[in-house]
């Protein structure tokens, strides 16, 4: 993927394309995958590592592609113009104290960035703590890219999200 140029993303982008016309991808979803999932409507998706929370971490597989994937994370940002950023910054802060990021990383079972909760989990709840899906190890990782996105110029970038996004929506 570090190495893709523009046509080489949007020829990957074309067999999406394929894909759904000919019904190979039925549709694009956000989060109700997982209960497509849960009753049977669907047998394959492409999802989040932590949604086997939702679905039940016994009845689903979670595969990594064998060539690399791509890491990916959630950010916390403050808006420009926000009403009150002294509040959204003590957020913040606390939910990134490893105490309270332990619970957040215990209830919603994703990966967390904040060190500190691994040994919070071992202590508290090891079957979480082991999961190498919360906590990947780095052999697990290591073939995963932090930068997925389109190369190029801004333009090539935006004619690339403009080609996925007519493909998924369209």
């Amino acid at each position: 993927m570090n190495d893709a140029t523009k046509d080489d993303w949007l020829a990957a982008i074309d067999k999406l394309r394929e894909a759904r016309d000919s019904g190979q991808i039925r549709q694009f979803t956000g989060n109700e995958y997982t209960e497509d999932l849960t009753s049977g409507n669907i047998v394959a998706a492409l999802g989040w590592s932590g949604d086997g929370s939702l679905i039940g971490r016994d009845s689903v597989e979670w595969r990594r592609p064998t060539d690399g994937c791509d890491t990916f994370f959630d950010q916390m940002v403050i808006p420009i113009g926000a009403p009150n950023t002294a509040a959204a910054l003590a957020f913040m802060n606390y939910a990134y104290r490893p105490e309270v990021a332990a619970k957040i990383t215990d209830y919603v079972q994703y990966v967390t960035p904040v060190n500190g909760v691994h040994e919070i989990l071992a202590k508290e709840d090891p079957t979480v703590a082991n999961d190498p899906k919360i906590f990947p190890t780095e052999q697990e990782i290591a073939p995963c890219s932090e930068d997925p996105a389109p190369p190029g110029s801004a333009q090539d970038q935006a004619d690339v999200q403009s080609a996925f996004q007519e493909v998924v929506s369209g």
